[in-house]
């Protein structure tokens, strides 16, 4: 399998498994629909009680061969999830819970048998804003995969 096309397999996989979770899920209810989960900077239209989230590729590093025909490569996602909420404790008991929900739907899985095994950090930050009840957290998806040599 060419490199690129494994990048792709398993950010297409997260993106999808990301839109599963009901807060994450697209907004039908507007015209045109309204994608939470973006893969690009942007703006998703936050309203009220809503999360948004963004899903960027990141590094990816050779964690040595495993054969003298393949190498075990760590592909990293990046995912920068934000709740804009009412007040602060509910909007970072939102955030908290958002997490707590991507944290167990990916780590320590194989995204269906799509790579060997995947692991989450997360890094969950206070709003920098006094009386701004939006909170931050950026998550990164850690994916092992055996790649062979073409």
């Amino acid at each position: 399998m060419a490199f690129n096309d494994v990048y792709n397999s398993i950010f297409d996989k997260v993106k999808t498994d990301l839109k599963t979770l009901s807060g994450l899920a697209d907004d039908v209810t507007v015209t045109p629909t309204r994608e939470r989960v973006l893969t690009e900077h942007g703006n998703t239209g936050n309203k009220t009680d809503e999360y948004s989230a963004i899903l960027q590729i990141g590094p990816i590093e050779d964690l040595g061969g495993v054969t003298t025909q393949s190498n075990l490569f760590e592909f990293t996602l990046i995912l920068d999830l934000s709740y804009f909420g009412q007040n602060h404790n509910t909007s970072k008991t939102a955030l908290l819970s958002m997490i707590s929900l991507i944290y167990d739907k990916f780590n320590l899985t194989t995204l269906g048998g799509l790579v060997r095994i995947c692991k989450v950090t997360t890094f969950p930050e206070d709003s920098p804003v006094p009386n701004l009840y939006t909170h931050f957290s950026r998550l990164l998806i850690k994916c092992e995969k055996t790649v062979f040599k073409a």
